[in-house]
């Protein structure tokens, strides 16, 4: 991916099935994203001398994924913003993916895949602009990450039974 990417090609969606990996599988989109979401990952490791040895000893710490958040022009009837309330109010964690296109015909994404919960939300609100509100997003696990090519859909129909993720498993 090189160049400019547009905030267009980017969709932030969640699912409720956090044993999936499928980045391929059902998620529903959270409209009105009200800022660019960034996901921050990092690591450390750490090096041992031992004595009495020519070589060093690199042991890789622990990754460390920060707070992400989910920024809407709210909109209390979209099914989206109402999933983020009830998974906030019932401490739900569910899995949220990013995904980035590299093209608006593209079928390539790019995309990460994290288990979490909500564990804030703040509303903003002014006279001269739309309401908006922000949901903290805290990821315990990445359950994927990686590119991919979406195949085209395959239905019911299609030369025979086919997955299609909501009446016939994925899984």
């Amino acid at each position: 991916m090189a160049g400019i990417m547009l905030g267009n090609r980017t969709l932030l969606s969640y699912s409720t099935d956090i044993n999936n990996y499928y980045p391929t599988a059902v998620y529903t989109n959270i409209d009105n994203l009200g800022a660019f979401p960034e996901v921050k990952i990092s690591s450390s490791n750490q090096t041992i001398e031992t004595y009495d040895q020519e070589y060093l000893a690199v042991l890789r710490g622990d990754l460390k994924i920060s707070n992400i958040s989910i920024v809407v022009h709210y909109d209390p009837s979209n099914v989206g913003h109402q999933f983020l309330n009830s998974a906030y109010s019932t401490n739900k964690v569910f899995q949220l993916k990013f995904s980035i296109y590299e093209s608006p015909t593209s079928l390539r994404q790019h995309f990460i895949i994290l288990n979490g919960k909500i564990t804030a939300q703040k509303d903003d609100a002014d006279i001269n602009k739309v309401y908006g509100r922000t949901w903290t997003y805290t990821p315990t696990t990445i359950a994927n990450q990686g590119s991919i090519d979406e195949p085209a859909p395959l239905l019911i129909g299609n030369y025979g039974l086919g997955a299609d993720g909501t009446t016939v498993p994925h899984y």
